[in-house]
């Protein structure tokens, strides 16, 4: 008996261009068969700072993206970018889901309550790592510095 039917599609978010490959490899190599759909969000400063993170990692980026991934018909949809989630935390990581998932099945329905809600988030301070809690920032390279997890 062969497997006849049509591959589930599996939508990726992922920042910029770099390892996009790598999805639709390793999902040619799973039984019963798996697309994966790949979709480039959009980053502002290609840096490893907190503040680059927090704006790859923004609200409005990912809806964008899961609103393009939503028109390829895909059945679930995730963000694939481990520093544009550690950034923000659990309860961030957790909210950007809930984000991508909305806007993934919404249809654009929600697209003014998101675009409020990002503007608060972008108006709210910035995080501030661990071991500077002065909240200054002298714009070097955070990426090896931990967050405090609330």
């Amino acid at each position: 008996m062969t497997d006849t039917a049509a591959p589930v599609r599996l939508g990726f978010l992922y920042p910029d261009f770099s390892a996009e490959d790598d999805y639709p490899r390793l999902a040619a190599r799973l039984h019963p068969p798996v697309e994966a759909v790949v979709v480039h969000t959009s980053i502002g400063e290609d840096a490893h700072r907190v503040d680059a993170l927090l704006d790859t990692g923004a609200a409005w980026r990912l809806a964008e993206g899961a609103e393009r991934l939503r028109a390829t018909g895909v059945r679930a949809a995730m963000w694939a970018c481990t520093s544009g989630s550690f950034v923000f935390g659990l309860a961030g990581a957790q909210e950007q889901a809930r984000g991508v998932a909305a806007a993934a099945e919404d249809h654009g329905k929600d697209r003014e309550k998101r675009d409020r809600q990002d503007k608060a988030e972008r108006q709210r301070p910035a995080v501030t790592p661990q071991g500077d809690q002065t909240g200054s920032h002298d714009g070097k390279d955070q990426s090896r510095n931990s967050l405090p997890v609330s």
